[in-house]
């Protein structure tokens, strides 16, 4: 079994044959996103070539980033994966290493290795547009520029890490190129929300709520006027999130998002 360094470019009717054999949906922008952040090797084995893995890394920072392995082979060459997994694990000595759960062939591997401090973050996908009907109490309207200062206390109350923004110009940047919206109660701003792209048909969809109004439904209407929004220009919603953020969970699924895979994050 070899390893042969290939382009990106090279992947495109190995992709196409692995998405028509097997029927795993592989999303392009993010297929190419791997590609970028790491490298992509062909697996040959006596001159034929059964398929390719990709080895990405978030950042380029040699044992922090998290390794992201993806697996393009038939199931028939199963034996190969703990093979090209474990040399590569070994050359990269990873932070992190993450799986998804609805990768068929590399998931499995992830297990049977018995790596340690297992962390599942859920993945949703919303398609169909939510339930919403309008509120006569309740005014939305889309944001600019111009009112980065204004709402800045409510952005900068979550960590970056949770969707906030620390300071005016990261904001400013934000409501430049990115759909943001706020919802008012009477002249108070109850909520905001932000769409963010995630290649060229996924959208994702960041709520955050005043501290004294959140329990009331405020984040799910918001956050279903916004989706309804994308969903009309043919956009598709998808959400991930921390483990034990409950409530983020509660309101993609009271929106009819599906729970397709897990994010399941390995630390050796």
């Amino acid at each position: 079994m070899e390893l042969k360094p290939v382009d990106s470019e090279y992947l495109g009717k190995w992709r196409k044959e692995y998405q028509a054999g097997l029927g795993i949906p592989v999303i392009p922008e993010f297929h190419d996103a791997l590609c970028r952040l790491g490298q992509a090797y062909l697996v040959e084995e006596v001159g034929k070539t059964l398929g390719y893995v990709i080895f990405a890394q978030e950042t380029f920072i040699p044992g922090w980033a998290p390794v992201i392995p993806e697996f393009y082979l038939g199931l028939a060459q199963t034996k190969f994966v703990r093979q090209i997994l474990q040399r590569i694990l070994e050359q990269l000595r990873p932070h992190t290493i993450i799986g998804r759960t609805d990768d068929r062939m590399g998931f499995p591997i992830l297990m049977d290795l018995q790596i340690p401090n297992q962390v599942s973050s859920p993945l949703y996908i919303l398609e169909k547009g939510p339930f919403w009907v309008e509120n006569k109490d309740l005014a939305i309207k889309q944001s600019g520029i111009e009112d980065a200062l204004d709402l800045l206390p409510i952005y900068s109350s979550l960590p970056a890490e949770a969707g906030g923004f620390p300071d005016a110009s990261a904001l400013t940047k934000s409501l430049a190129i990115w759909r943001h919206y706020q919802l008012v109660n009477g002249r108070e701003v109850v909520a905001v929300a932000y769409v963010v792209p995630q290649g060229r048909d996924y959208v994702t969809v960041n709520p955050i709520v005043v501290e004294g109004a959140r329990g009331k439904g405020l984040g799910r209407y918001l956050t279903a006027y916004a989706a309804k929004r994308e969903l009309a220009e043919g956009k598709i919603c998808v959400a991930t999130m921390s483990p034990d953020n409950q409530a983020g969970r509660n309101l993609m699924e009271s929106l009819g998002s599906r729970l397709t895979a897990h994010f399941v994050y390995f630390k050796p």
